[in-house]
């Protein structure tokens, strides 16, 4: 037996959550909108393959949202040693450690566990183009012998949202999470086709400014007559963001920073450069007052404004000083 019901997108559906009822799904949305919610999964007995299976979904006078316009993905958990610090319990969804979850996987079919749950995160793409009025499908869970059905109804309303965004979301991205969790180099090989996933999924979200590592993908070069710099993996970067429209913004990250505790001084970020023959070089932190790391960056922003100017970026492009100034370390930022 498996029991399937629909939960909020809000709301984190744990390994022991207990069923709910098997309700219909019944959403409501703009055209252009994607709308979200999630399928709870519990099985009694060992299951070896459940999968999901979506329909069409069928409107006024004959209209058709495609069942290719649903996404589902079923969620991982993820192993919590210990809450965020410093959080009030009040604020905690749960006390750490146990699973948590949260990413979404690739794969179309799972085994379940009797007694254990498993969420699916389904989205609706509603087309710009769909006529208004309300759609009916269904969504149908299979495991190894039978299936459960759940009604999927859908409002779609006489207007649609712009193409266009004038609100900028930024979501700050970090690469060196994404090389940690599938074990590749960064900038470098399979790399580039994970950011090209990412840059389409914060596009596909209406995400359309995007956190730069200008530091490291910019490749400094210290010569005999001065510095080089190799612009071919920032390059890289904003095309694939620009590809989904993702980077309306440039949102190139910190040459400042802390230097230690949160009411120290801001100095300027440590940096990685290289030699002629291409071994690296950290050139530490320090203090705003360094006249050789500032010598060093008036250069290497002069000539990044210059190839952004090149390439028809630089009115889209923003640059960070340093992270939430406060009145103990203004004097420093100012600087």
């Amino acid at each position: 037996m498996i029991a399937v019901w629909v939960e909020s997108s809000m709301r984190r559906v744990f390994p022991d959550a207990a069923p709910g009822p098997a309700r219909a799904i019944c959403l409501a949305g703009a055209r252009n909108e994607r709308l979200d919610f999630q399928l709870g999964i519990l099985a009694d007995k060992p299951i070896v393959a459940a999968t999901i299976r979506c329909s069409d979904l069928r409107g006024p006078r004959g209209a058709c949202i495609a069942r290719s316009r649903i996404r589902w993905n079923f969620e991982a958990f993820v192993s919590l040693r210990a809450n965020t610090q410093g959080t009030a319990p009040s604020d905690l969804e749960r006390f750490a450690p146990g699973l948590f979850p949260d990413g979404l996987m690739e794969e179309r079919a799972i085994g379940l566990r009797p007694g254990e749950c498993r969420p699916v995160w389904v989205t609706i793409a509603i087309p710009d183009d769909a006529p208004p009025g309300e759609y009916q499908g269904a969504i149908t869970v299979r495991d190894d012998g039978t299936r459960r059905s759940l009604p999927l109804r859908l409002v779609v309303w006489p207007f649609a949202l712009p193409a266009a965004r004038s609100l900028h979301l930024a979501n700050w991205f970090w690469p060196r999470a994404l090389c940690a969790q599938y074990e590749v180099p960064l900038f470098k090989g399979r790399f580039w086709e994970l950011l090209d996933d990412v840059a389409r999924n914060m596009a596909d979200h209406r995400q359309n400014v995007i956190l730069t590592p200008v530091t490291n993908l910019v490749r400094s070069v210290r010569t005999r007559d001065g510095w080089r710099y190799d612009y071919r993996d920032l390059d890289r970067w904003v095309a694939t963001f620009d590809r989904y429209g993702a980077a309306d913004l440039i949102e190139l990250e910190h040459v400042g920073g802390r230097i230690g505790n949160w009411e120290s001084p801001v100095g300027f970020v440590a940096m990685t450069v290289y030699d002629e023959c291409g071994r690296p070089e950290v050139l530490p932190r320090v203090p705003v007052g360094d006249s050789v790391r500032e010598v060093f960056l008036r250069d290497f922003l002069a000539g990044l404004g210059a190839h952004l100017k090149r390439r028809g970026w630089f009115n889209r492009a923003i640059i960070h000083q340093a992270d939430e100034p406060i009145a103990a370390n203004r004097a420093s930022y100012e600087q």
